[in-house]
């Protein structure tokens, strides 16, 4: 059995990436892994000899919220992408990580033995983005595993 990483993002480009995986996995036995990778935030951890200011408490909590938002996109980010697998007769198991993108797809692919990493051209891009633009370059360079680039 083929052990298949895809790494999805919610763009257009990501989409067109389930898809042809979605098509090639479908005439081979195929374990498919969704990954989608979220920012790590910085959450301020609470000094325990000073109380906070107020102001800092605003922050952390700022930081908390953006955390819980980034975690419900990715969750929608493999839901979709789970959805387009399963209209194939395709499951997949979900994963979502915190971190840099492309270390993180590399570290997943080479913990896993994964036969084969998948993912689009371009991801997306301004504040929100999940997959930086560079995610595909850089995981060509540093994984271990073959590397399937859909555009």
């Amino acid at each position: 059995m083929v052990k298949i990483l895809l790494a999805v993002d919610g763009s257009e480009n990501s989409d067109k990436a389930v898809s042809k995986v979605a098509e090639v996995a479908s005439s081979k036995a195929a374990e498919i892994n969704l990954i989608t990778v979220i920012e790590d935030i910085n959450i301020s951890k609470k000094d325990s000899t000073t109380t906070p200011s107020p102001r800092k408490i605003k922050k952390i909590r700022k930081q908390r919220e953006k955390q819980r938002e980034l975690e419900a996109e990715g969750e929608s980010i493999l839901n979709e992408a789970e959805k387009i697998l399963n209209e194939e007769n395709l499951e997949a198991k979900k994963v979502m990580v915190n971190g840099n993108a492309p270390d993180k797809i590399c570290e997943y692919a080479e913990e896993k033995e994964i036969d084969l990493i998948a993912l689009a051209d371009k991801g997306r891009g301004g504040i929100k983005k999940i997959l930086l633009g560079s995610t595909s370059e850089k995981v060509l360079r540093n994984a271990n595993s073959p590397v399937l680039v859909i555009k």
